[in-house]
């Protein structure tokens, strides 16, 4: 394992160099890969079962998720999405009906469900979809640098399915490995579905 500072520094290389190639995608093929991607989740038998499922609203030139979260409402699937708490540096999941009427932008930009009563445990979440800039053939990720899905993943426990959207350019042969950092188990791209438990 790399020193703390080695292994930032690599992901840091890798986050800059994946980004410009997911950001070079032209809008009408990350639309049309983003379908894909959400077909194979929706087919897959784990979120097929699931009833409560965490998702992520697609921000910049990540994999387009709102036409497969409406399909997960529309099949019946009670979805949340992530409120962020800057102050507190997590992640907070609230339910959303209808992505039609029902985000705001809030941090960073990113839509985000109208916060109504107190959040959802995650532990009571049977999929979780994360977003990440990249992925190794161990289910390993690097994100955008502030830990919120690691936190995440540490609070759901080991029962939620982690699963993850991204487009097969994201693949990487290695992400380097810090304790804190949790695999997810299934990883979804336009080419294949990747299982790591």
């Amino acid at each position: 394992m790399q020193t703390k500072d080695a292994s930032r520094q690599a992901k840091r290389e890798i986050r800059g160099r994946i980004l410009a190639l997911r950001d070079d995608l032209p809008e009408e093929q990350r639309q049309r890969l983003g379908r894909l991607i959400g077909q194979r989740l929706l087919d897959l038998p784990e979120f097929e079962k699931a009833v409560r499922v965490a998702f992520f609203a697609s921000f910049g030139s990540e994999v387009p998720t709102l036409e497969t979260i409406s399909r997960a409402i529309d099949s019946g699937k009670e979805v949340y999405l992530p409120v962020t708490d800057r102050k507190n540096r997590r992640l907070d999941f609230h339910r959303l009906r209808d992505p039609g009427t029902d985000l705001i932008k809030g941090a960073y930009g990113i839509l985000e469900p109208v916060p109504s009563g107190a959040p959802a445990p995650v532990g009571s979440f049977e999929v979780i979809v994360t977003p990440g800039v990249a992925f190794d053939r161990d289910g390993l990720r690097v994100g955008y640098g502030g830990g919120f899905y690691d936190r995440v993943f540490d609070e759901a426990g080991l029962n939620v399915l982690r699963a993850a959207m991204a487009f097969d350019l994201q693949l990487v042969e290695q992400v380097p490995r810090e304790v804190t950092d949790l695999p997810v188990h299934v990883l979804i791209t336009e080419e294949r579905v990747l299982r790591f438990r």
